[in-house]
């Protein structure tokens, strides 16, 4: 498992994660969009995958376009826990 399987983005909305994917692509960030898992709340069905490394620059992304992100989590051990900035 590569670090890119260890980190998720989950946007406010499908809107969102869709406006993000492009932003993310113009900027030629790695990402892959991945079904939700269960135990993390928001109105979106999908989240991004993305390298550790990338996350400042997606928050910045983020911040410049108007999008809201519902949060950043780091799978550890059998879950996910926020990953505090």
């Amino acid at each position: 498992m590569n670090a890119m399987d260890q980190v998720i983005v989950l946007m406010k909305s499908v809107h969102q994660h869709m406006a993000m994917e492009d932003r993310l692509d113009r900027h030629q960030i790695r990402y892959k969009t991945v079904v939700k898992p269960r135990s993390l709340g928001s109105d979106c069905g999908t989240a991004l995958q993305v390298a550790p490394a990338d996350i400042e620059r997606i928050r910045k992304l983020s911040d410049d376009s108007g999008l809201t992100i519902f949060g950043v989590f780091v799978r550890e051990n059998d879950g996910w826990k926020p990953m505090v900035p």
